[in-house]
């Protein structure tokens, strides 16, 4: 009855690994290519999120010249560059919700990794075993 047992427990063991390998072996490739192009998203919203300085720059010279213009006005300088930029809240929740899918993805393929470990842990075990032990497992 034993050998009758293992051979089905075997059978079975074999097509359920192999259909999870191969399932996670899917899931892996896509979700390491979700998160190439989500990398590119983050890259370019995380540029509107930083100061335009060509602006800067403009602005501070079109104050100069007013005060030239003006023969010695007080000429009202920002304390710093940050003061001409503002992200809109549009920028700032397309940000978040892009580094969200990003760590999304990224747990996904940390889970797939730790599944596909159990897996070839679980082959070794079985494999290595006696029928006695495996009838322990």
């Amino acid at each position: 009855i034993w050998s009758i047992y293992l051979d089905e427990a075997a059978n079975f063991d074999a097509s359920m690994l192999a259909e999870w390998q191969d399932t996670f072996d899917v899931l892996l490739v896509f979700a390491g290519l979700f998160s190439a192009v989500l990398i590119t998203f983050v890259i370019q919203t995380s540029q509107n999120m930083q100061p335009d300085y060509n602006q800067a720059s403009t602005l501070l010279l079109l104050e100069i010249l007013k005060a030239t213009v003006l023969n010695g006005s007080q000429i009202s300088i920002p304390s710093s560059l940050t003061d001409f930029f503002s992200p809109s809240c549009s920028d700032k929740w397309l940000n978040s919700l892009w580094f969200v899918s990003l760590t999304l993805s990224l747990i996904t393929d940390l889970v797939a990794v730790l599944v596909k470990q159990w897996l070839h842990q679980y082959v070794a075990i079985v494999s290595d075993s006696s029928a006695h032990n495996c009838a322990r497992i």
